[in-house]
């Protein structure tokens, strides 16, 4: 085999390797989920005051939503239980949410089914909820 051969097939290595490695990388990412504006603590909310909540969203499927819940005695769907889905555009969301104790935003697919009513425990992540953030409220 001479030198140049080497050479060319070295380089084939190298940068389809290296592509194949970074496409794989980026194929088997899970998507992430961050809450970066925190609502405040409120342990005994009333049903008008709202504050906002939003965050970021990376390494995610298109056609994702995002799904804000307030924790006082229970979780429960924001801003309202008939508009609970937030869009998620360039990487970013927002909402407004009733105050509670804890928060949390669930990054899901378009085939999740919002609960009818408060819930006791979050979902866990699986088929249609892709990651979860979940954090305390601002004191």
């Amino acid at each position: 085999m001479s030198t140049s051969f080497r050479a060319v097939v070295l380089t084939l290595v190298v940068v389809f390797g290296g592509g194949l490695a970074a496409y794989a990388q980026a194929q088997s990412s899970k998507p992430t989920l961050n809450i970066t504006t925190v609502p405040s603590f409120n342990a005994n909310p009333d049903r008008e005051t709202m504050e906002p909540i939003a965050g970021t969203v990376r390494d995610a499927p298109r056609d994702v939503r995002v799904v804000v819940f307030a924790h006082t005695n229970a979780w429960y769907v924001q801003p309202y239980l008939k508009a609970p889905f937030t869009d998620v555009r360039d990487g970013v969301w927002q909402s407004s949410t009733h105050l509670g104790t804890e928060y949390a935003a669930l990054l899901v697919t378009s085939t999740y089914k919002v609960p009818e009513r408060e819930i006791l425990l979050l979902p866990v992540i699986g088929a249609d909820v892709l990651a979860i953030a979940r954090v305390p409220g601002k004191r």
